[in-house]
This record gives structure tokens, sequence and C-alpha cells, in this order.
């Protein structure tokens, strides 16, 4: 067996000061005097070594064998000192330090220290996950192999820069607000579901068996228009990943040994663009309208089967159907044999279903977009309803991967009754990235720091998560 690489990350020193004065909250039973913490705050390059030292000397139990931790000293680039990470703190009392933490990122900081504090957080038992605002991040095209930046519009500015085991240049990522990324690489002929912050990654089933993939070489991004994860299950944690090619809808469950994808059947032949999960349902939205995902008993064909009961729906045929619902709205035209051309978009907030059209131009030298249409749909008269603000607390973010709203955008820094959006097209210039203001009607470029190129192919948004697949599912 190959010998388990020593993994060595740096945690900031503001993140080492909480866990510092959170072990004397938990392990101390004494408040920290006003100097202390002053002096924790100001000259932790100094404390963190020696309190460090005196905790573990009065306290021999938090000393544990594990893997190597390499604290940085303020700027003192040069000066580490180098200690197994559960010997500075014991694994027991993680999930205490992170209930105290307020920031997505201080949390990922703790999680990258080494394998067992990832693992203490990722655990199913860990409260905090749903308290603290986890921030939309934009993850970056490519700057090295295998390597990301993401950036966070909570802090304004790339906060991540994490590996991701890839196997392949030719791999493409999709986003979702699940901590997830969907991926495919079709010379390799592979799928997978990567958690970047866990590492946490799942094969799955090929999408296209038989495809001749040097045949499709420079068609195949426009076959397969994006991957969504789905989440059908809040509790436990369950998803459907769903794969949209122009005319086929492909769905797979993963965990449940799928060795094969539930492929919908398409006799009218729509070109898909975006699908959303919104109230037990799966909604497509499509060049020709919009349309709903009805599952079927294969053996009792009057027998619906809704998203939930399929997944752990087995050892019998399953049949798909498609429902459509309602045309686009008047004057909204979706695909390039128009001549007014958008792209269409779905997305679900807690109360309503929005169909988002969205426009462009190509008067800057790159296609722009300059505008966004936005609609709600009527289930009872299965009409849409224009709509002139999406919430005064929401946000819509919508390109590369899922489609997908937040409800109090300004807890996590972004802004309200406005839509995210990337280039989420294979051959476009990677400019197209920004955020539309409803209010307004601005659109503005999003700037990633001087150290960023403007450019992001392929950029795609993503919520990043802590919880690793679950490992129960039946």
């Amino acid at each position: 067996m190959a010998p388990v690489k020593e993994e060595t990350h740096f945690i900031k020193n503001n993140v080492y000061s909480r866990i510092l004065r959170d072990i004397y909250r938990h392990v101390i039973p004494v408040p920290i005097p006003a100097v202390l913490s002053d002096l924790i705050n100001v000259y932790s390059s100094i404390v963190i070594t020696w309190v460090t030292y005196v905790v573990l000397l009065c306290f021999p139990s938090l000393r544990s064998p594990g893997n190597q931790i390499k604290i940085q000293h303020g700027n003192h680039a040069n000066r580490t000192t180098s200690l197994p990470a559960e010997q500075i703190i014991h694994t027991d009392l993680i999930p205490q330090i992170a209930e105290n933490l307020t920031s997505f990122q201080d949390l990922v900081a703790v999680s990258q220290v080494c394998r067992s504090w990832r693992n203490v957080l990722s655990s199913s038992g860990s409260s905090h996950r749903e308290r603290v605002p986890k921030p939309p991040c934009l993850m970056l095209s490519a700057e090295l192999p295998m390597t990301r930046s993401f950036f966070s519009l909570y802090n304004n500015r790339v906060v991540f820069k994490l590996y991701l085991p890839a196997d392949s240049s030719e791999r493409r990522f999709w986003g979702s607000p699940h901590g997830w990324l969907a991926s495919v690489d079709f010379p390799n002929k592979s799928v997978q579901l990567l958690n970047p912050i866990s590492q946490a990654k799942l094969d799955l089933p090929f999408v296209v068996p038989n495809v001749n993939y040097e045949a499709l070489r420079a068609h195949w991004s426009d076959m397969l228009v994006k991957m969504l994860v789905l989440k059908i299950k809040i509790q436990p944690p369950e998803f459907l990943v769903m794969a949209i090619f122009c005319h086929r809808l492909g769905f797979n469950r993963p965990g449940r040994d799928d060795h094969h994808w539930i492929l919908v059947d398409n006799p009218d032949n729509f070109s898909f663009k975006d699908a959303t999960y919104f109230e037990s349902q799966i909604y497509v939205i499509c060049e020709e309208g919009t349309l709903r995902v009805d599952f079927h008993d294969g053996l009792d064909p009057t027998r619906r089967i809704s998203p939930a009961e399929l997944m752990d729906f087995r050892d019998r045929p399953i049949t798909t159907r498609l429902t459509f619902l309602a045309p686009h709205p008047v004057n909204q035209f979706v695909g390039h044999r128009h001549e007014r051309t958008g792209r269409v978009y779905i997305a679900a907030s807690p109360d309503e279903l929005y169909g988002l059209f969205r426009y462009s131009s190509k008067d800057f030298g790159y296609e722009r977009t300059i505008t966004f249409s936005l609609y709600k749909l009527d289930f009872d008269s299965l009409d849409w309803e224009a709509v002139e603000c999406i919430n005064d607390e929401a946000a819509i973010f919508i390109g590369n991967g899922n489609s997908w709203s937040i409800c109090e955008a300004q807890s996590v820094n972004c802004r309200t009754n406005s839509i995210y959006f990337t280039d989420d097209t294979r051959s476009g210039s990677g400019l197209d990235v920004g955020v539309y203001c409803m209010k307004t009607g601005v659109t503005e470029s999003l700037r990633f720091g001087a150290n960023v190129p403007l450019s992001q192919p392929l950029a795609a948004w993503i919520t990043p998560g802590l919880i690793p697949f679950p490992l129960i599912l039946g």
C-alpha cells in the first residue's frame, strides 16, 4: 500500500486566534483577560507559539498523533512551528470551535488543516453548517493544471485556491448551490461529482456510453448543454444528477449503484436549455416553452412517481413523460433562428418559479449581456407573468450549472434584486461575467482583482459546502 502523503497547510493567524480563544473558553473555565485577548489579536505571531506550548504542557490529553500542520507566524514567513494538527487541538474540540466561527471562509480554512479536522467538520452531526451563511463563490478558470481559484462575493476577492483532483484538462465543470461540482470528461468517458472543499469524489456512469468522441470532438460542448445537481431531500441530503443535452434529458441517482442513466423520451424534439427542482417537481425550460418531467412505474403506467420516491424506487422499470405547461411569453424569443437572440433559464425561489430571458449584443467586440426579462409562472392559468422586481432581499444566479436564488442576499454581501451571470457558452470570450440590477436596468461587469484576468471562460457559480456525499443511501 502506498504511504499516505503527509498533509501540511497554513492557517491564518486571525482564524487561529479564534481557535485559541475557544480553547480557553472550553478547556480553561475562566474568562480571557482583556489584555490577553488584545495580545492575541494584535501580537498573535508571538502569542500563538507560546500559548500553544503552555496549553499542551498543562493539558497533555490534547496531544495525540496525527497529520502535520505548519503555523505561519504573522509577517515572519520563514518562522514556522511544525506540530501534528491533532497535537495542537484535539479533534473533539473542533465542533465547539466551529460553533463560534461566524465566517464560512474561516470554516474552510479550518477544514483544510488536516484530514481528521475536515472529517469532523463534514460530519452530519455538525450544526454549524446551516447556521453560517455560505456566500456564493465564482470558480474561476484554471490558472494551473488541476488548481482553481474561488472568488467570493462576500469578501469581493479571491479567497480560496484549491486543488481539484481532475484527471484531464478536457474535464468541464458545472457549479451548484449544494457544494458539488458536476463534471464530464468526454475523451476519457468520465462523469464525476466533486466537492472541492471536502475533496469527496463520486464516479457516475458515462452519460453517452456509445458516443464516437473523435467524430463529435468539435461538437460535444454543443451537444451537452449542462449538468445539474438537484437536491431532492434535505435530511439526509439526497441528490439527482441531471444531464441536459440539446434534445435529451438524463437522470442518475448517485450512491445507488445506478449503472445507467434514466433517459427521458422526447418525441416532440424539444431543445432543452435549463431545469430546476421546485415544490417536489422537476421543471425544464426549452426553446419552445416550459415543461414538467414525470416519472411512472413501468409496470403500472397509471402510477406516477415523485422525484423523492424515485430516489428509493428500484427493481422495477421506470418510464418518463414530458408534460408541456406553458409557451414563452409574448415577444420573448429564444434561439439563434430568431432575429432577437436570447438565452433562457429557469430558477426557483421558495415561493415562485422564475423564467429568465437573457439578451446580448456583439457591438462591444464580444457577446455582452445587455438586459434580462423576468417572469414568474402562474400555475393556475399556466401563463408567465412579467416581474419587475425579484424581491427586495433576493438575488438570482445563472450560468454554468444550476440556476438558483438566494433569499437573504445582503447577509452574504450580494446585491439584492439583481441577477448574477457568467459567460456560459463554450465558444464565449469569458468577458461576459457580471451582475444585472432589476431596478435600474444596468449591467456591470465583475472585477476579480489586479492579478486575476478579466476573461473567465466557463467560470461557474458554486456555494461551497463541507458536507461530503452521504454514505447512508439505502
